[in-house]
């Protein structure tokens, strides 16, 4: 069975071509999230798929890649979702998520929530660098405010505030989340 003839080929424009990369990837994307989403209750594999999956991951943030940003979202939550402390290389991924919010991916906040979420629970290694809070206040600022955005981003925002009280008592007295300009 031929799902199409070899001489087709000739015929598929650059844009065609572009299209299926470009869906196929996203295919690999949510294939790998399934997978991964199956072997979460592993601590030494998803140990040994956060070498693999960090760069893909790291990529994808630093081109702001739109189009996968559900499934790279999804996959920081995964990586971030452990007992174990995270690695350096996936705390890279927080400021990577922070990057692509503010260049361009700032609708999908509500994506980004459980990654953001899980790197707070960190809350000693969260703090332990102070613009990671900084930047996420800000962050926050910017979701309550924007008027492009809706009730569910800002929602999420009010969840992510939460999450810093719970998960920061005591080190979030001085934080002023600015809702005006």
């Amino acid at each position: 069975m031929r799902l199409i003839d070899p001489s087709e080929l000739s015929n598929i424009d650059d844009d065609d071509e572009a299209a299926a990369r470009g869906f196929n990837a996203m295919m690999t994307l949510r294939s790998i999230c399934v997978l991964v989403r199956a072997m979460d209750g592993s601590e030494e594999i998803m140990a040994s798929l956060e070498d693999l999956l960090v760069p893909v991951v790291s990529l994808l943030l630093s081109k702001v890649e739109i189009d996968y940003m559900e499934e790279v979202c999804e996959l920081v939550a995964m990586l971030t979702f452990c007992e174990r402390p995270l690695s350096p290389a996936v705390w890279q991924l927080y400021d990577l998520l922070v990057y692509a919010f503010t260049n361009g991916a700032f609708d999908y906040f509500k994506e980004m929530l459980p990654a953001f979420d899980n790197f707070i629970s960190k809350s000693e290694a969260f703090l332990s660098v102070p613009a990671r809070m900084q930047v996420l206040v800000e962050m926050i600022g910017n979701v309550l405010t924007n008027i492009h955005l809706g009730e569910e981003d800002r929602s999420s925002a009010c969840t992510l505030i939460e999450a810093v009280f719970m998960n920061c008592r005591g080190h979030v007295d001085s934080v002023r989340f600015a809702l005006g300009h």
